[in-house]
Formats: C-alpha cells, sequence, structure tokens
C-alpha cells in the first residue's frame, strides 16, 4: 500500500498546476484584411502575430491589380512566394497561405503594374518580424575592404621588392643622386 501511495503523490502536486500551463489551443487566431484600392494598399504596413492569417480584398475588381511577394522594401520583382495571380485574373479575394504566418518574418509584397508608378507597395510583419540589415555598416565594411586591399598591394610591392635585393624606385633614385654628390649628370 506504501508503495501505490508514493507513486501518486508525485501526480497530486502536479495536478493543481496543469491550469498554469501556456495551452497552445488557447490563442485566438485573428483575420485581418487588407484593401486594395485607388493604387494602394490599405494599411500598408501591418503587424500580426504568428498563426493569424491575413486576406487581399480588391474593392474593385477589374482594376488591375494583383499581390506577388517580393525580398524587401525595395525590390518590385516577384520572389517566387507568395501571389495572387496576373493582374487581369486576380479576382476579388486572395488569402496569403498559412505556412508563411509560422515564424517571425516581415513579408514584403508589392502590385506588379503599379509599384514603380503608384508605389504600391507593403510589408507584413508577422510576430518579431526579420531583423533589419543596417545598410550603413555594409557601406563601411566595403570602404575598409578596399582600403585594406589597396595597403596590402602597396605593401606587398614593396616586400617583393626588399626580397630581391632591390630598393624601391624612389628610394634607388635617391641613393644615386647621393652617390653622384647629388649631380644626376655625373
Amino acid at each position: 500500500m506504501k508503495k501505490i501511495i508514493l507513486v501518486y503523490i508525485p501526480f497530486i502536486l502536479v495536478l493543481p498546476l496543469i491550469p498554469l500551463l501556456p495551452d497552445a489551443q488557447s490563442k485566438t487566431i485573428q483575420s485581418f484584411v487588407i484593401s486594395i484600392t485607388n493604387n494602394e494598399f490599405s494599411p500598408d504596413t501591418l503587424k500580426v502575430a504568428i498563426g493569424d492569417n491575413v486576406t487581399f480584398e480588391w474593392e474593385i475588381p477589374s482594376f488591375g491589380h494583383n499581390v506577388v511577394q517580393v525580398d524587401d522594401e525595395i525590390s518590385i520583382n516577384y520572389n517566387g512566394g507568395f501571389r495572387s495571380g496576373p493582374p487581369e485574373d486576380a479576382g476579388t479575394k486572395f488569402q496569403i497561405p498559412t505556412e508563411y504566418f509560422t515564424t517571425n518574418i516581415t513579408l514584403y509584397y508589392v502590385c506588379e503594374p503599379h509599384a514603380i508608378t503608384s508605389s504600391m507597395i507593403g510589408k507584413i510583419i508577422v510576430g518579431e518580424g526579420s531583423p533589419e540589415v543596417d545598410d550603413d555598416n555594409s557601406a563601411q565594411l566595403v570602404f575598409w575592404i578596399i582600403l585594406g586591399s589597396f595597403t596590402a598591394l602597396i605593401a606587398g610591392g614593396f616586400i617583393y621588392a626588399v626580397k630581391k635585393n632591390q630598393q624601391p624606385m624612389v628610394v634607388k633614385k635617391e641613393i644615386e643622386d647621393i652617390e653622384n654628390d647629388g649631380n644626376p649628370e655625373n
């Protein structure tokens, strides 16, 4: 009898804690709508939770709009991600497939015919979104790589000259001038 009680004691102690555990099923999935009208997305920036869903709705279906995923906020070319179809066949609604809302990511999208002329671009921030890329640091990195390469090239030329028992061009000319008592014609 003591063995049976000892086996049940841990379960009895844990049972009151079960309601405190997070319940993945209790999260309410929300649905969001992005309207497409007058050559704009409304809203053009949307923040949603992981697991939510987003539908685009055309207010005027025959207006020649579509929705395509692009790589970033300055891209205008379809990247192979979600796509509502060609502008002339877009329909009245397009729901982005749910697999795009399973992780922290920022989804960028455009209307292909109006991305440039009407700035029809937008983004959906899922969860925490994608980490931002700091373009200033990348420009500085390129500068330092070029400067370092140039410095290495110059240093390499001097090392090569020394190893060949030759003086670098400028030093050799100065030595010749000294040997000729400063008179280059001797």
